[in-house]
């Protein structure tokens, strides 16, 4: 009876070490993103010196389409690195990091700083190291704040909403999270106005004053709009352009110029 339980063992340890190789390769990974949403961008005050970001913690999905937390061999994989600029840097002070749950230092003032990680994997024949995950930072100051921007023209292009545009507007910088009824506007411009205070400055024109706190839903902390009176994510999404261009990053950390044609559209399903 011990020779056949101490086989059985033996046979389970030789299948442990035979298959531990291959649940802890790497996986292959077809997204990845920060866990929390809201980490797609921030918006920090740097008018008395340095802000740090909290840990940033990524996870993936798989080639299934299923969420992957990472284990502590594939975080090894993941690469950041951050632009040859002097308003950021990670804790350690190095333009690249290596893992997860890096921090971020903003040290001034910069309207686009843009981390980027990498899962770098490459492994039998299969090179995933160009999935990556923007993260969008600005550092705003006192010294370069602005109550409003001149020249502006907006249009707003619907599906329920209304088709309008608007000339030569004068863009304030107001309370955002008041103007959207409470939502949370954590990582929205609080010194200059942005993409999302030329949205609804002119909603609030058109219809009426006070018309977006019951009609205007906002996410990701304030980044993304993702309801305009029943135009909203239940059925498409809305995106905005500036100049003719899609800027690439959230449009509550995106600041307003003098002369800016701005446009949102509603792209449903």
């Amino acid at each position: 009876m011990k020779k056949k339980v101490l086989a059985l063992l033996l046979m389970a340890a030789l299948f442990c070490f035979a298959a531990a190789p291959a649940l802890a390769s790497p996986a292959q990974l077809v997204y990845i993103y920060p866990e929390d949403s809201g980490q797609y961008t921030w918006v920090l005050d740097v008018s008395s010196g340095s802000v740090s970001t909290d840990p940033i913690f990524i996870i993936g999905m798989d080639t299934n389409y299923q969420v992957h937390e990472l284990t502590e061999e594939e975080e090894g994989l993941l690469l950041w690195t951050i632009p040859s600029s002097d308003a950021a840097q990670f804790s350690n002070g190095q333009k690249t990091y290596t893992g997860n749950e890096p921090v971020i230092t903003v040290t001034g003032r910069d309207e686009n700083i843009t981390v980027t990680c990498y899962y770098d994997y490459n492994q039998n024949g299969i090179d995933s190291s160009d999935i990556s995950v923007p993260i969008f930072l600005v550092g705003e100051h006192d010294s370069d704040a602005h109550l409003n921007v001149t020249g502006i023209t907006i249009t707003i292009n619907g599906e329920d909403v209304d088709d309008f545009t608007m000339s030569n507007q004068t863009i304030n910088r107001f309370d955002v999270s008041a103007a959207t009824g409470g939502d949370d506007d954590t990582d929205v411009l609080k010194k200059n106005p942005s993409m999302v205070h030329a949205l609804l400055q002119a909603l609030n024109t058109h219809y009426g004053a006070g018309w977006t706190a019951t009609n205007v839903d906002m996410m990701s902390e304030g980044g993304y709009v993702s309801d305009i009176d029943g135009d909203g994510s239940a059925d498409g999404y809305w995106l905005y352009e500036v100049n003719g261009a899609d800027p690439g990053h959230a449009a509550g950390a995106h600041q307003l110029h003098p002369g800016d044609v701005v446009t949102w559209t509603f792209y449903p399903y």
